[in-house]
């Protein structure tokens, strides 16, 4: 694969995912998706929790990575699979939420 060289470097795009301001934040979410599409899917990831609703709303268009996705699929069924294995108690019921937080999101994501 070859190296680019962007004007944008990754850990500058990193930081800026992570400005206080939610117009930076979302401008740098959309700029590592599009420049760095394998990686960013992680970092974006967690931003799916944001306080800002503009940035929670933009951040499952930006995850861009196939691999990532499958990984997601994989991650919500064993959560499924497991939870039908133990008994329902705090731990169980956080898990079933993440699932289906997570399987919203991959419906968000094949959506768009």
């Amino acid at each position: 694969m070859m190296n680019m060289n962007y004007l944008w470097q990754l850990d500058d795009l990193k930081k800026l995912s992570n400005h206080k301001n939610h117009e930076v934040k979302t401008w740098a979410i959309h700029r590592l998706s599009k420049l760095y599409p394998q990686e960013a899917s992680e970092i974006v990831l967690q931003f799916i929790y944001d306080k800002n609703e503009d940035v929670a709303q933009e951040a499952p268009k930006n995850i861009k990575s196939v691999a990532f996705i499958n990984n997601l699929y994989i991650t919500i069924y064993n959560n499924l699979k497991n939870r039908n294995h133990q008994q329902s108690n705090n731990r169980n019921n956080k898990a079933q939420l993440q699932s289906v937080l997570l399987f919203k999101l991959l419906l968000a994501i094949q959506y768009q």
